[in-house]
């Protein structure tokens, strides 16, 4: 259902109400169209053009699997998004396009992408390259960037939503497991404040035990999605709130900003 065709009685939810967060999902509300414009808003960098020391491992020898409604094939045995075009291999790491001559490389800062990459289906594990951009190149750099469909965040209508819907199937052999970005499920929800929240929960009875994961899609800290999460742990017997609760944080990587990092 479109959030446009929800009764008009959704936007009058109070912006102080245990239901508040409901409203960026919600046509007409001010926290909707705040969250249609963020979606829009392009984080970008300028990177220095020349060779990188990238190491792209495969289950094997590389496999590639053609994309519907496109001339490109994306690798499925590695961790890393590896795309073909032509006799050319495109790696998109860190919201930055390389080239190379090998699926292993060597890596080149690239200064385009394939044209077919704007083709490429909803229901491809490979979908979110569309939103890294290579906007304009110099003698010495590559302004790129990235929307955040890149990490997963969509407008659709005239709000947004997270993950396209599809199950994106991994790569699962006896030695290797990797998994695609996961687009639905784990009580997603949003807020403007902290991006994106996940969460996990199971239970018997009365009693649900729930894992509340965070990944904070942060607008001006880097170039590349970060990676700073939070888990908290609590026991509910009841409806009425948690006995107890753990709590603590974890940063796994933060980027210096390159230089001419700024939003564009």
């Amino acid at each position: 259902m479109k959030s446009d065709d929800l009764p008009v009685a959704f936007q009058q939810i109070p912006a102080d109400s245990n239901q508040a967060d409901s409203r960026v999902y919600v046509a007409g509300t001010d926290e909707a169209r705040e969250a249609v414009m963020d979606a829009q808003i392009p984080q970008t960098a300028a990177v220095s053009k020349g060779r990188v020391e990238i190491e792209v491992t495969y289950d094997g020898d590389p496999r590639f699997e053609s994309i519907k409604g496109s001339d490109l094939e994306y690798a499925e045995n590695t961790a890393m998004t590896v795309l073909k075009s032509g006799k050319q291999y495109y790696l998109v790491e860190d919201a930055v396009w390389y080239v190379g001559p090998t699926p292993t490389g060597p890596w080149d800062v690239a200064e385009s992408r394939p044209d077919a990459v704007d083709s490429i289906p909803s229901e491809s594990p490979v979908y979110n390259v569309k939103y890294v951009y290579i906007y304009e190149t110099t003698p010495e750099v590559v302004y790129v960037g990235y929307t955040p469909g890149y990490t997963g965040s969509y407008v659709y209508h005239t709000t947004i939503v997270y993950g396209t819907g599809w199950y994106y199937s991994p790569w699962v052999s006896p030695y290797y497991y990797y998994p695609r970005q996961a687009t639905w499920g784990f009580h997603i929800s949003y807020n403007p404040w902290t991006g994106w929240g996940f969460g996990l929960s199971w239970g018997w009875g009365t009693f649900p035990y729930r894992v509340p994961l965070r990944w904070l899609l942060a607008s001006t800290s880097s170039l590349a999605p970060p990676a700073l999460w939070t888990l908290g742990c609590r026991w509910l017997p009841t409806a009425t709130g948690p006995l107890w609760q753990q709590q603590y944080q974890y940063q796994q990587y933060q980027y210096q900003q390159p230089q001419g990092f700024g939003a564009g």
